[in-house]
């Protein structure tokens, strides 16, 4: 077989437009668990707290979920 048809044969390890970040699944979480506590996402996702606080700020700031800071407690996500 031919290179040609050997890189042919090969198929994309990801399709397009398939490809999911951990924001995405930040997001995801949010939406199935709201609300959710960012101690909480960020075990789930296995990152830093303060890392999955900048994640949630930015899906803020594009108004897709709202982090929610309550007199007590944690912050937590909200929709």
């Amino acid at each position: 077989m031919g290179l040609l048809r050997k890189a042919e044969s090969r198929k994309a390890p990801h399709e397009p437009g398939n490809v999911e970040t951990d924001i995405d699944r930040l997001y995801t979480l949010a939406l199935e668990r709201a609300p959710l506590k960012l101690s909480k996402a960020a075990e789930i996702l296995g990152k830093p707290k303060d890392i999955v606080e900048d994640w949630a700020r930015t899906l803020e700031a594009a108004g897709l979920l709202k982090l929610h800071y309550p007199p007590v407690g944690e912050p937590e996500l909200v929709q």
